[in-house]
């Protein structure tokens, strides 16, 4: 139930609080993915589109074969660096087990390389939870 609340700059000089916690993103990922909201096909077809960012769920990832599929969304501020998504991981009998991870690291330096700390922990984490995964799934 952790808040993020982020500030984000606006060119009048005033600013936009951004605030969701880790739940309302998973809640928001389970009912696209069963279909519960207006559109859920349009949105992961967009999330599922290759936009030139790299994401922090599965490209280098430990232990998460490159070409497994995923639905995310990456976001990053001056102190927060997220990725949340739905992973279609596949098991050695071709069916697929999607799962949702939300992924947050926020941090209060904004030092040059630090997104990329945050974004590499989010790498750890998603490689530790396909391993777990994988142990009940026998993926491949």
């Amino acid at each position: 139930q952790t808040s993020i609340m982020s500030a984000i700059p606006l060119p009048s000089a005033a600013e936009y609080r951004n605030r969701a916690s880790a739940h309302d993103y998973s809640r928001f990922l389970r009912a696209i993915h069963q279909d519960d909201l207006p559109y859920s096909h349009e949105i992961l077809r967009m999330m599922k589109l290759p936009n030139g960012t790299h994401d922090r769920l599965v490209e280098d990832a430990p232990g998460i074969p490159q070409n497994t599929r995923i639905a995310h969304k990456t976001g990053t501020t001056a102190k927060t660096c997220g990725d949340v998504g739905i992973v279609y991981a596949r098991g050695e009998n071709g069916k697929e087990y999607p799962y949702i991870i939300v992924g947050i690291v926020g941090s209060e330096d904004r030092m040059p390389g630090s997104e990329d700390r945050r974004g590499n922990t989010i790498r750890h984490v998603s490689g530790m939870v396909y391993r777990d995964m994988d142990q009940r799934y026998t993926l491949r």
